[in-house]
């Protein structure tokens, strides 16, 4: 019994240093409650996860219907219009 309980325990805090690291809470959870102090010592060593990149640097929106596009267009795939570089 003593354990299960050393196991959850070291699980909770496996899924807060990965949740630090940007991970999910649930899964590491989990994993560091079957894996004990395998799963501690492994999160400790793991590389922080990079965030995804926006899309926001490479796209604007259309002056005429307020779509979302890439900087590279000419024309909105959204309402046909003719965008000029300095209207973006």
């Amino acid at each position: 019994m003593r354990l299960i309980l050393i196991n959850v325990l070291i699980g909770l805090l496996v899924a807060v240093i990965a949740q630090g690291k940007g991970y999910s809470f649930i899964p590491w959870w989990v994993k560091g409650a079957i894996s004990g102090p395998l799963g501690l010592l492994y999160v400790i060593f793991m590389k922080r996860q990079e965030p995804p990149k926006s899309k926001e640097k490479n796209s604007s929106a259309c002056p005429n219907c307020g779509g979302m596009i890439s900087l590279g267009l000419n024309l909105c795939p959204h309402c046909n219009n003719k965008i000029d570089i300095l209207d973006v």
